[in-house]
Protein backbone atom coordinates (compact mmCIF):
# COMPACT_ATOMS: atom_id res chain seq x y z
CA UNK A 1 0.00 0.00 0.00
CA UNK A 2 1.22 3.54 -0.97
CA UNK A 3 2.41 5.52 2.58
CA UNK A 4 0.69 8.54 0.92
CA UNK A 5 -2.56 8.78 -0.32
CA UNK A 6 -4.97 11.29 -1.20
CA UNK A 7 -7.62 11.52 1.18
CA UNK A 8 -9.80 14.75 -0.77
CA UNK A 9 -9.04 17.00 -3.15
CA UNK A 10 -11.48 18.87 -5.26
CA UNK A 11 -9.54 21.38 -7.68
CA UNK A 12 -7.48 22.36 -11.40
CA UNK A 13 -4.04 22.41 -11.53
CA UNK A 14 -3.40 24.52 -14.64
CA UNK A 15 0.63 23.54 -14.77
CA UNK A 16 -0.35 20.11 -14.67
CA UNK A 17 1.74 19.48 -17.96
CA UNK A 18 4.83 20.89 -17.26
CA UNK A 19 4.73 19.30 -13.89
CA UNK A 20 3.57 15.52 -15.26
CA UNK A 21 7.26 15.53 -17.39
CA UNK A 22 9.41 16.73 -14.14
CA UNK A 23 7.97 14.36 -12.46
CA UNK A 24 7.96 11.48 -14.00
CA UNK A 25 3.97 11.42 -13.76
CA UNK A 26 1.25 9.57 -17.22
CA UNK A 27 -0.46 12.46 -18.48
CA UNK A 28 -3.63 10.33 -19.93
CA UNK A 29 -6.83 9.33 -18.65
CA UNK A 30 -9.27 11.73 -15.87
CA UNK A 31 -7.93 14.70 -15.42
CA UNK A 32 -9.11 14.57 -11.41
CA UNK A 33 -7.17 11.34 -11.21
CA UNK A 34 -3.94 13.12 -12.96
CA UNK A 35 -3.49 15.60 -10.53
CA UNK A 36 -4.04 13.43 -7.18
CA UNK A 37 -0.95 11.95 -8.85
CA UNK A 38 0.97 14.64 -8.92
CA UNK A 39 -0.07 15.86 -5.82
CA UNK A 40 1.37 12.45 -4.53
CA UNK A 41 4.45 12.84 -6.42
CA UNK A 42 4.65 16.34 -5.83
CA UNK A 43 4.37 15.27 -2.00
CA UNK A 44 7.41 12.66 -2.64
CA UNK A 45 9.66 15.35 -3.78
CA UNK A 46 8.76 18.61 -2.00
CA UNK A 47 6.71 17.87 0.88
CA UNK A 48 4.30 20.60 2.32
CA UNK A 49 6.15 22.52 -0.08
CA UNK A 50 4.23 20.72 -2.85
CA UNK A 51 2.02 24.03 -2.56
CA UNK A 52 4.12 26.02 -4.36
CA UNK A 53 4.73 24.54 -7.13
CA UNK A 54 1.05 24.10 -8.37
CA UNK A 55 -0.84 27.27 -10.42
CA UNK A 56 -4.63 26.78 -10.20
CA UNK A 57 -7.02 25.96 -7.12
CA UNK A 58 -7.38 23.25 -5.04
CA UNK A 59 -8.94 22.25 -1.85
CA UNK A 60 -6.95 18.57 -0.76
CA UNK A 61 -6.24 16.52 2.02
CA UNK A 62 -3.14 14.17 1.73
CA UNK A 63 -2.19 11.73 4.80
CA UNK A 64 1.57 10.34 4.97
CA UNK A 65 1.36 6.62 6.64
CA UNK A 66 5.28 6.94 7.12
CA UNK A 67 4.78 10.50 8.87
CA UNK A 68 1.76 9.43 10.24
CA UNK A 69 0.31 12.94 9.89
CA UNK A 70 -2.16 14.65 7.69
CA UNK A 71 -1.41 17.60 5.36
CA UNK A 72 -4.66 20.09 4.47
CA UNK A 73 -4.41 23.25 1.69
CA UNK A 74 -6.27 25.38 -0.10
CA UNK A 75 -5.45 27.53 -3.02
CA UNK A 76 -3.91 30.99 -2.63
CA UNK A 77 -7.26 33.07 -3.22
CA UNK A 78 -9.80 30.62 -1.87
CA UNK A 79 -11.92 29.66 -5.11
CA UNK A 80 -11.94 26.24 -3.90
CA UNK A 81 -13.55 25.83 0.01
CA UNK A 82 -12.51 24.19 2.68
CA UNK A 83 -14.48 23.66 5.87
CA UNK A 84 -12.93 21.66 9.36
CA UNK A 85 -14.42 20.54 12.96
CA UNK A 86 -12.33 19.37 15.30
CA UNK A 87 -14.23 16.25 17.31
CA UNK A 88 -14.59 15.79 20.71
CA UNK A 89 -11.64 13.41 20.46
CA UNK A 90 -9.52 15.68 18.76
CA UNK A 91 -10.65 13.88 15.53
CA UNK A 92 -10.18 16.44 12.12
CA UNK A 93 -13.33 16.32 10.09
CA UNK A 94 -13.35 18.30 7.00
CA UNK A 95 -14.84 18.46 3.85
CA UNK A 96 -15.80 20.96 0.77
CA UNK A 97 -19.08 20.93 1.66
CA UNK A 98 -20.20 21.92 5.67
CA UNK A 99 -23.09 19.37 5.58
CA UNK A 100 -20.95 16.46 5.55
CA UNK A 101 -19.79 18.41 9.00
CA UNK A 102 -22.84 19.42 10.45
CA UNK A 103 -24.26 15.65 9.55
CA UNK A 104 -21.46 13.90 11.71
CA UNK A 105 -23.04 12.27 14.39
CA UNK A 106 -20.67 14.04 17.23
CA UNK A 107 -21.55 17.56 15.37
CA UNK A 108 -24.30 19.55 17.64
CA UNK A 109 -25.60 22.19 15.38
CA UNK A 110 -25.26 25.89 17.19
CA UNK A 111 -25.20 29.46 15.99
CA UNK A 112 -21.69 31.43 15.93
CA UNK A 113 -22.40 34.63 17.12
CA UNK A 114 -19.12 35.98 15.99
CA UNK A 115 -19.70 34.84 12.65
CA UNK A 116 -23.19 36.08 12.50
CA UNK A 117 -22.32 39.87 13.96
CA UNK A 118 -19.54 39.49 10.85
CA UNK A 119 -22.31 38.55 8.27
CA UNK A 120 -24.74 41.23 9.80
CA UNK A 121 -22.24 43.72 9.43
CA UNK A 122 -20.44 43.01 6.11
CA UNK A 123 -22.98 40.38 4.65
CA UNK A 124 -20.96 37.81 4.13
CA UNK A 125 -19.02 35.47 6.36
CA UNK A 126 -15.62 36.90 6.91
CA UNK A 127 -12.59 34.92 8.08
CA UNK A 128 -11.66 31.91 9.37
CA UNK A 129 -15.02 31.62 11.18
CA UNK A 130 -18.44 30.03 9.94
CA UNK A 131 -22.34 30.81 11.34
CA UNK A 132 -21.67 27.16 12.36
CA UNK A 133 -19.86 27.19 16.40
CA UNK A 134 -16.37 25.40 16.08
CA UNK A 135 -16.87 24.82 12.45
CA UNK A 136 -14.33 26.60 10.53
CA UNK A 137 -12.42 27.82 7.10
CA UNK A 138 -9.28 26.59 6.12
CA UNK A 139 -7.88 30.28 5.07
CA UNK A 140 -6.85 31.13 1.53
CA UNK A 141 -2.90 30.22 1.36
CA UNK A 142 -2.94 28.31 4.40
CA UNK A 143 -1.72 24.74 5.02
CA UNK A 144 -3.54 22.92 8.21
CA UNK A 145 -1.26 19.45 9.46
CA UNK A 146 -2.74 17.66 11.41
CA UNK A 147 -0.73 14.93 13.98
CA UNK A 148 -1.04 12.90 16.57
CA UNK A 149 -4.41 15.06 16.98
CA UNK A 150 -2.65 18.04 17.17
CA UNK A 151 -3.98 20.86 14.80
CA UNK A 152 -0.62 23.81 13.43
CA UNK A 153 -1.75 26.05 10.67
CA UNK A 154 0.85 28.15 8.42
CA UNK A 155 0.70 30.34 5.86
CA UNK A 156 2.52 29.22 2.68
CA UNK A 157 1.16 32.14 0.67
CA UNK A 158 0.33 35.97 1.59
CA UNK A 159 0.00 38.92 -0.37
CA UNK A 160 2.47 41.68 -0.31
CA UNK A 161 3.14 44.82 -2.54
CA UNK A 162 6.27 46.00 -3.69
CA UNK A 163 6.04 48.22 -6.45
CA UNK A 164 8.54 48.92 -8.68
CA UNK A 165 9.01 52.27 -9.98
CA UNK A 166 11.50 52.35 -13.14
CA UNK A 167 9.27 50.46 -15.92
CA UNK A 168 7.32 52.22 -18.28
CA UNK A 169 4.15 51.72 -18.87
CA UNK A 170 4.51 49.88 -22.26
CA UNK A 171 6.58 47.04 -20.30
CA UNK A 172 3.99 46.93 -18.10
CA UNK A 173 1.46 46.24 -20.61
CA UNK A 174 3.72 43.61 -22.46
CA UNK A 175 3.91 41.96 -18.99
CA UNK A 176 0.53 41.99 -18.01
CA UNK A 177 -0.09 40.42 -22.01
CA UNK A 178 2.78 38.02 -21.25
CA UNK A 179 1.59 36.86 -18.19
CA UNK A 180 -2.31 36.17 -19.12
CA UNK A 181 -0.52 34.36 -22.64
CA UNK A 182 1.16 32.15 -20.55
CA UNK A 183 -1.90 31.30 -18.49
CA UNK A 184 -4.39 30.95 -21.32
CA UNK A 185 -2.03 28.73 -23.02
CA UNK A 186 -1.89 26.40 -20.30
CA UNK A 187 -5.60 26.40 -20.07
CA UNK A 188 -5.85 25.60 -23.82
CA UNK A 189 -3.52 22.38 -22.94
CA UNK A 190 -5.94 21.33 -20.62
CA UNK A 191 -9.31 22.33 -21.94
CA UNK A 192 -11.39 21.39 -24.96
CA UNK A 193 -12.17 24.81 -26.03
CA UNK A 194 -14.88 23.69 -28.66
CA UNK A 195 -17.22 23.11 -25.78
CA UNK A 196 -15.84 25.88 -23.40
CA UNK A 197 -18.16 29.54 -22.61
CA UNK A 198 -17.01 32.28 -21.30
CA UNK A 199 -19.36 34.16 -19.01
CA UNK A 200 -19.55 37.69 -20.47
CA UNK A 201 -21.20 40.83 -18.80
CA UNK A 202 -20.69 44.64 -19.79
CA UNK A 203 -17.05 44.81 -18.22
CA UNK A 204 -13.80 45.08 -19.84
CA UNK A 205 -12.51 42.01 -17.31
CA UNK A 206 -14.83 39.32 -19.03
CA UNK A 207 -14.96 41.61 -22.68
CA UNK A 208 -10.55 41.01 -22.11
CA UNK A 209 -10.72 37.50 -21.10
CA UNK A 210 -13.04 36.42 -23.76
CA UNK A 211 -10.64 38.07 -26.32
CA UNK A 212 -7.84 36.83 -25.18
CA UNK A 213 -8.77 32.56 -24.49
CA UNK A 214 -9.71 31.83 -27.54
CA UNK A 215 -12.98 30.26 -26.39
CA UNK A 216 -16.06 31.33 -29.11
CA UNK A 217 -19.02 30.64 -27.29
CA UNK A 218 -20.29 33.59 -24.68
CA UNK A 219 -22.87 33.36 -21.90
CA UNK A 220 -24.47 36.05 -20.46
CA UNK A 221 -27.21 36.66 -17.55
CA UNK A 222 -29.59 39.63 -17.98
CA UNK A 223 -33.27 40.30 -16.25
CA UNK A 224 -36.25 41.22 -18.21
CA UNK A 225 -36.29 44.72 -16.97
CA UNK A 226 -33.47 46.39 -19.69
CA UNK A 227 -32.60 49.39 -17.18
CA UNK A 228 -31.28 46.65 -15.09
CA UNK A 229 -29.38 44.15 -17.71
CA UNK A 230 -25.81 44.63 -19.23
CA UNK A 231 -27.28 41.95 -21.66
CA UNK A 232 -26.53 45.24 -24.39
CA UNK A 233 -23.58 45.65 -23.49
CA UNK A 234 -22.39 41.89 -23.83
CA UNK A 235 -24.20 41.31 -27.17
CA UNK A 236 -22.02 44.77 -28.91
CA UNK A 237 -19.10 42.64 -27.44
CA UNK A 238 -19.52 39.68 -28.76
CA UNK A 239 -20.42 41.49 -32.01
CA UNK A 240 -16.75 43.02 -32.03
CA UNK A 241 -15.12 39.58 -31.31
CA UNK A 242 -17.45 38.08 -33.42
CA UNK A 243 -18.22 35.32 -31.38
CA UNK A 244 -21.54 33.25 -30.49
CA UNK A 245 -23.59 34.51 -27.58
CA UNK A 246 -26.03 33.06 -25.64
CA UNK A 247 -28.18 34.97 -23.16
CA UNK A 248 -30.30 33.53 -20.35
CA UNK A 249 -32.94 36.20 -18.90
CA UNK A 250 -34.27 36.10 -15.57
CA UNK A 251 -37.52 37.25 -14.01
CA UNK A 252 -38.64 38.19 -10.43
CA UNK A 253 -40.67 34.80 -10.85
CA UNK A 254 -37.34 32.93 -11.60
CA UNK A 255 -35.70 35.01 -8.80
CA UNK A 256 -37.93 34.06 -6.10
CA UNK A 257 -38.68 30.47 -6.84
CA UNK A 258 -35.13 29.41 -6.95
CA UNK A 259 -34.32 31.16 -3.90
CA UNK A 260 -35.05 28.63 -1.07
CA UNK A 261 -33.31 25.40 -3.50
CA UNK A 262 -30.72 28.46 -4.28
CA UNK A 263 -29.67 28.48 -0.18
CA UNK A 264 -30.12 24.80 0.83
CA UNK A 265 -27.30 24.57 -2.22
CA UNK A 266 -25.01 27.12 -0.81
CA UNK A 267 -25.46 26.12 2.43
CA UNK A 268 -24.65 29.81 3.69
CA UNK A 269 -27.03 32.79 3.12
CA UNK A 270 -25.48 35.54 1.44
CA UNK A 271 -25.91 39.14 0.46
CA UNK A 272 -24.81 39.93 -3.30
CA UNK A 273 -28.30 40.08 -4.92
CA UNK A 274 -26.33 38.71 -7.89
CA UNK A 275 -25.42 35.84 -6.83
CA UNK A 276 -28.85 33.99 -7.05
CA UNK A 277 -28.66 35.32 -10.79
CA UNK A 278 -25.56 34.07 -10.97
CA UNK A 279 -26.43 30.63 -9.56
CA UNK A 280 -29.22 30.09 -11.59
CA UNK A 281 -27.00 30.94 -14.93
CA UNK A 282 -24.70 27.72 -13.78
CA UNK A 283 -27.42 25.60 -13.90
CA UNK A 284 -28.58 26.53 -17.12
CA UNK A 285 -25.10 26.39 -18.65
CA UNK A 286 -24.46 23.11 -17.20
CA UNK A 287 -26.66 21.97 -19.94
CA UNK A 288 -24.73 22.84 -22.63
CA UNK A 289 -21.23 22.86 -21.09
CA UNK A 290 -19.54 21.66 -17.74
CA UNK A 291 -16.39 24.49 -18.53
CA UNK A 292 -16.85 28.12 -18.17
CA UNK A 293 -14.41 30.98 -18.04
CA UNK A 294 -14.69 34.11 -15.82
CA UNK A 295 -13.26 36.93 -15.05
CA UNK A 296 -12.72 37.43 -11.30
CA UNK A 297 -9.98 39.11 -9.38
CA UNK A 298 -9.07 41.46 -11.92
CA UNK A 299 -11.09 44.60 -9.72
CA UNK A 300 -9.39 43.53 -6.17
CA UNK A 301 -5.79 43.54 -8.66
CA UNK A 302 -6.14 46.45 -10.46
CA UNK A 303 -8.43 48.94 -8.26
CA UNK A 304 -11.49 48.40 -10.82
CA UNK A 305 -13.97 49.19 -7.79
CA UNK A 306 -15.49 53.07 -7.43
CA UNK A 307 -14.26 52.76 -3.37
CA UNK A 308 -10.66 52.69 -4.06
CA UNK A 309 -11.29 56.85 -5.91
CA UNK A 310 -12.16 57.39 -2.35
CA UNK A 311 -8.57 56.04 -0.90
CA UNK A 312 -7.08 59.63 0.45
CA UNK A 313 -10.18 59.42 3.04
CA UNK A 314 -7.87 56.45 4.62
CA UNK A 315 -4.38 58.16 4.17
CA UNK A 316 -4.62 60.38 7.06
CA UNK A 317 -4.16 59.14 10.77
CA UNK A 318 -7.25 58.64 12.28
CA UNK A 319 -9.10 57.48 9.39
CA UNK A 320 -11.78 54.61 9.77
CA UNK A 321 -10.95 50.74 9.52
CA UNK A 322 -11.64 49.95 6.08
CA UNK A 323 -12.76 46.26 5.94
CA UNK A 324 -14.05 45.90 2.17
CA UNK A 325 -15.28 47.86 -0.77
CA UNK A 326 -19.21 46.70 0.96
CA UNK A 327 -20.69 46.36 4.29
CA UNK A 328 -24.34 46.42 5.42
CA UNK A 329 -24.22 48.21 9.25
CA UNK A 330 -21.43 49.46 11.65
CA UNK A 331 -20.75 47.41 14.72
CA UNK A 332 -22.42 49.34 17.51
CA UNK A 333 -25.63 48.78 14.93
CA UNK A 334 -25.10 45.37 14.16
CA UNK A 335 -24.48 44.77 18.42
CA UNK A 336 -28.05 46.23 18.96
CA UNK A 337 -29.62 45.00 16.02
CA UNK A 338 -28.22 41.53 17.38
CA UNK A 339 -29.41 41.98 21.13
CA UNK A 340 -25.37 41.27 21.96
CA UNK A 341 -23.56 42.56 25.02
CA UNK A 342 -20.16 43.17 23.76
CA UNK A 343 -18.98 43.89 20.00
CA UNK A 344 -16.60 41.34 18.26
CA UNK A 345 -13.77 43.66 17.04
CA UNK A 346 -13.17 43.26 13.17
CA UNK A 347 -9.44 44.31 13.19
CA UNK A 348 -8.35 40.41 13.62
CA UNK A 349 -9.42 40.27 9.71
CA UNK A 350 -7.53 43.12 8.26
CA UNK A 351 -4.36 43.25 10.82
CA UNK A 352 -2.13 41.76 8.43
CA UNK A 353 -2.80 43.20 5.41
CA UNK A 354 -2.48 46.91 7.33
CA UNK A 355 0.52 45.57 9.05
CA UNK A 356 2.26 44.79 5.38
CA UNK A 357 0.94 48.32 4.01
CA UNK A 358 1.95 50.75 6.19
CA UNK A 359 3.55 53.49 5.27
CA UNK A 360 2.45 53.07 1.33
CA UNK A 361 -0.28 54.03 -0.47
CA UNK A 362 -3.57 53.71 1.33
CA UNK A 363 -4.60 51.83 -2.03
CA UNK A 364 -2.48 48.91 -1.32
CA UNK A 365 -4.51 48.59 2.10
CA UNK A 366 -7.77 48.63 0.09
CA UNK A 367 -6.26 46.27 -2.46
CA UNK A 368 -4.99 43.92 0.43
CA UNK A 369 -7.88 43.93 2.26
CA UNK A 370 -10.63 42.84 -0.50
CA UNK A 371 -8.09 40.48 -2.26
CA UNK A 372 -8.55 38.81 1.00
CA UNK A 373 -11.31 39.23 2.96
CA UNK A 374 -14.34 40.03 0.69
CA UNK A 375 -12.87 38.12 -2.65
CA UNK A 376 -12.88 34.72 -0.52
CA UNK A 377 -16.02 35.68 1.95
CA UNK A 378 -18.19 36.99 -0.93
CA UNK A 379 -17.27 36.45 -4.53
CA UNK A 380 -15.64 33.67 -4.76
CA UNK A 381 -17.87 31.94 -1.93
CA UNK A 382 -20.81 32.66 -4.56
CA UNK A 383 -19.16 32.23 -8.02
CA UNK A 384 -17.23 28.62 -7.02
CA UNK A 385 -20.10 27.14 -5.06
CA UNK A 386 -22.85 27.96 -7.78
CA UNK A 387 -20.42 26.80 -10.27
CA UNK A 388 -19.41 23.82 -8.70
CA UNK A 389 -22.92 22.71 -7.33
CA UNK A 390 -24.24 22.56 -10.64
CA UNK A 391 -21.33 20.74 -11.74
CA UNK A 392 -19.79 23.46 -13.85
CA UNK A 393 -15.67 23.81 -14.06
CA UNK A 394 -15.33 27.24 -13.46
CA UNK A 395 -11.95 28.87 -14.67
CA UNK A 396 -10.23 31.78 -13.14
CA UNK A 397 -7.40 33.24 -15.20
CA UNK A 398 -6.93 36.28 -13.56
CA UNK A 399 -6.52 34.49 -9.75
CA UNK A 400 -3.98 33.01 -11.23
CA UNK A 401 -1.18 33.19 -8.33
CA UNK A 402 1.24 33.97 -11.07
CA UNK A 403 -0.84 37.26 -12.31
CA UNK A 404 -1.38 38.79 -8.83
CA UNK A 405 2.58 38.35 -8.59
CA UNK A 406 3.00 40.72 -11.39
CA UNK A 407 -0.14 43.13 -9.99
CA UNK A 408 1.49 43.17 -7.03
CA UNK A 409 4.65 45.24 -8.36
CA UNK A 410 3.13 47.91 -10.43
CA UNK A 411 2.32 50.86 -8.98
CA UNK A 412 -0.70 52.31 -7.73
CA UNK A 413 -0.67 55.37 -10.04
CA UNK A 414 -0.64 53.07 -12.82
CA UNK A 415 -3.68 50.66 -11.05
CA UNK A 416 -6.07 54.52 -10.54
CA UNK A 417 -4.73 57.58 -12.72
CA UNK A 418 -6.74 60.26 -13.53
CA UNK A 419 -10.04 58.76 -12.10
CA UNK A 420 -9.75 55.86 -14.06
CA UNK A 421 -10.31 52.22 -11.95
CA UNK A 422 -8.33 49.70 -13.92
CA UNK A 423 -6.29 52.04 -16.16
CA UNK A 424 -3.05 49.80 -16.77
CA UNK A 425 -5.24 46.59 -17.21
CA UNK A 426 -7.92 48.52 -19.43
CA UNK A 427 -4.60 49.95 -21.62
CA UNK A 428 -3.62 46.39 -22.04
CA UNK A 429 -7.13 45.28 -23.23
CA UNK A 430 -7.46 48.06 -25.13
CA UNK A 431 -4.72 45.95 -27.73
CA UNK A 432 -8.11 43.58 -28.37
CA UNK A 433 -10.48 45.40 -27.47
CA UNK A 434 -11.93 48.95 -29.32
CA UNK A 435 -12.15 51.97 -27.15
CA UNK A 436 -15.72 51.57 -25.99
CA UNK A 437 -15.62 48.45 -24.44
CA UNK A 438 -11.73 48.89 -23.08
CA UNK A 439 -13.00 51.82 -21.79
CA UNK A 440 -16.49 51.00 -20.30
CA UNK A 441 -17.84 52.42 -17.51
CA UNK A 442 -18.06 49.59 -14.74
CA UNK A 443 -21.66 49.50 -13.66
CA UNK A 444 -21.09 48.05 -10.07
CA UNK A 445 -23.79 46.28 -7.83
CA UNK A 446 -27.01 47.30 -10.28
CA UNK A 447 -29.67 44.97 -10.19
CA UNK A 448 -33.64 45.09 -10.13
CA UNK A 449 -33.66 42.91 -7.16
CA UNK A 450 -33.51 46.42 -4.62
CA UNK A 451 -37.03 46.58 -7.12
CA UNK A 452 -38.17 42.67 -6.76
CA UNK A 453 -38.22 42.61 -2.59
CA UNK A 454 -40.78 45.10 -2.58
CA UNK A 455 -42.75 43.70 -5.51
CA UNK A 456 -46.42 43.74 -3.81
CA UNK A 457 -46.62 40.35 -5.72
CA UNK A 458 -44.28 38.72 -3.32
CA UNK A 459 -44.31 41.66 -0.39
CA UNK A 460 -46.18 39.44 1.72
CA UNK A 461 -44.12 36.04 1.36
CA UNK A 462 -41.10 38.59 2.19
CA UNK A 463 -42.58 39.92 5.57
CA UNK A 464 -43.92 36.76 6.52
CA UNK A 465 -39.74 35.90 6.96
CA UNK A 466 -38.78 39.12 7.90
CA UNK A 467 -41.01 39.62 11.07
CA UNK A 468 -41.82 35.49 11.77
CA UNK A 469 -40.57 33.48 15.29
CA UNK A 470 -37.29 33.08 13.92
CA UNK A 471 -36.50 36.92 13.39
CA UNK A 472 -38.15 37.53 16.64
CA UNK A 473 -35.74 35.20 18.58
CA UNK A 474 -32.65 36.35 15.82
CA UNK A 475 -33.30 40.66 15.45
CA UNK A 476 -34.32 43.66 17.13
CA UNK A 477 -37.76 44.21 15.66
CA UNK A 478 -37.77 47.93 15.85
CA UNK A 479 -34.89 48.23 14.19
CA UNK A 480 -35.80 45.73 11.39
CA UNK A 481 -39.46 47.18 11.26
CA UNK A 482 -37.98 50.54 10.61
CA UNK A 483 -35.31 49.66 7.97
CA UNK A 484 -38.44 47.95 6.05
CA UNK A 485 -40.58 51.08 6.52
CA UNK A 486 -37.82 53.31 5.36
CA UNK A 487 -37.18 50.73 2.58
CA UNK A 488 -41.05 50.06 1.06
CA UNK A 489 -40.79 54.29 0.82
CA UNK A 490 -38.17 53.96 -1.67
CA UNK A 491 -34.95 54.13 0.77
CA UNK A 492 -32.28 51.62 -1.02
CA UNK A 493 -29.81 52.32 1.91
CA UNK A 494 -31.50 50.17 3.73
CA UNK A 495 -31.57 47.11 1.38
CA UNK A 496 -28.83 45.74 2.37
CA UNK A 497 -30.61 45.66 6.02
CA UNK A 498 -33.88 43.93 4.94
CA UNK A 499 -32.22 41.79 2.09
CA UNK A 500 -28.92 40.34 4.90
CA UNK A 501 -31.80 39.93 6.78
CA UNK A 502 -34.25 37.79 4.68
CA UNK A 503 -31.39 35.44 3.01
CA UNK A 504 -29.96 34.46 6.66
CA UNK A 505 -33.76 33.52 7.75
CA UNK A 506 -34.55 31.68 5.13
CA UNK A 507 -30.82 29.59 5.69
CA UNK A 508 -31.90 29.70 9.59
CA UNK A 509 -35.14 28.31 8.70
CA UNK A 510 -33.61 25.25 6.81
CA UNK A 511 -30.75 24.61 9.14
CA UNK A 512 -32.67 25.31 12.36
CA UNK A 513 -36.70 23.94 11.95
CA UNK A 514 -39.18 24.60 13.97
CA UNK A 515 -39.72 21.63 16.33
Amino acid sequence: MCPIIILMYHGYIRNKKSLCRQLGVEDAGIREEVEKNLLIEGYKKWGEEVVNHIYGSFAFVIHDDVRNETVCARDPFGICSFYYWIGSSGELVYSIDVRDIIDNEGYSKEMNLKAFQYYTMLGYMAGEETLYKNIYKLMPGQILICKNNKIKKEKYFELHYAPEYNISEEEWISRIDGTLDCILTEDRNNIDLTGCYSLLSGGVDSSFLLAKSGVNKAYTVGYDMKDYSESDDAKETARALGVQLEEEVISIEDYFDSLYGYIKKMEFPTTDPSTPVFALGMKHLSKVSDWCYSGEGADEFFAGYHVYKRKEEWNSSGAPLYVGCDGVMGAEDARVFLGLDNIFSLEELVEDIYKGTKGMDALYMMLGVDSTVWLEGDILFGAGISARKNGVNLVLPFLDRRFFELSSRIPAELKLKDNCGKYIFRKTASKYLNTNIAYRKKVGFKNPVRQWIRDERYRDKVEDVLFGDNSKALYNQTMLQKAWSNYLNGSDTDFRIIYSSYMLLIWYENVFPRR
